[in-house]
């Protein structure tokens, strides 16, 4: 398992590309994780920052409850939230992303591991000037980070999700057999009785 500044400049890595693809609630939770990591480092105004950049992008997040990661790791409603995102991006996950990606995982060694260089990836995430490299990596991260597959598999087919899935996938088109199948009943019906 990497360790917990490897697994935090990891998260700031896979939240710019997220950024980069305009997927600001995925990079949402990779900031909390991020969050939750900088925290369990002691970098507390790196953690804040995290959940600066959540609230500046959505006002009604989960985080806004609480004034810090660190209280918020007290609440057992904030701890399922928590645990289903490490389920979907543990540190492994998110070193595996990075590689698909082109991304040279964060290591330790790079840098002093301090909240200079935290910051400095936190300040990546505005970054707009896209270069040829984070527009290669934004367009893998939309199939990566949000379809959670591979790059090997190619694009995922569409499968409509459970609640769009009825018998009645088309209504509109049901809608304009029954119109149809009414006006040659009327039509019928005019041509026997005159």
């Amino acid at each position: 398992m990497p360790s917990l500044d490897r697994a935090l400049g990891m998260y700031l890595q896979l939240a710019r590309a997220a950024s980069l693809r305009g997927q600001n609630g995925i990079r949402d939770k990779l900031l909390v994780l991020a969050g939750v990591r900088a925290v369990e480092m002691d970098l507390v105004e790196v953690a804040d920052r995290c959940r600066q950049r959540i609230l500046d992008h959505n006002p009604q997040h989960l985080v806004r409850r609480w004034p810090g990661f660190g209280d918020a790791l007290h609440d057992e409603e904030f701890l399922v939230y928590l645990k289903q995102q490490m389920r979907r991006y543990s540190p492994e996950r998110a070193e595996h992303l990075l590689t698909q990606l082109g991304i040279e995982p964060y290591t330790p060694s790079e840098f002093s591991a301090g909240d200079d260089d935290f910051a400095r990836l936190l300040e990546e995430l505005d970054d707009t000037d896209m270069d040829d490299d984070d527009s290669i990596v934004g367009n893998r991260a939309n199939l990566l980070i949000s379809g959670g597959g591979s790059l090997s598999r190619g694009p995922r087919p569409y499968w409509p999700s459970r609640r769009h899935n009825r018998l009645q996938p088309y209504p509109t088109v049901w809608l304009v057999v029954l119109m149809g199948l009414i006006v040659c009943a009327i039509y019928i019906g005019l041509a026997l009785s005159g």
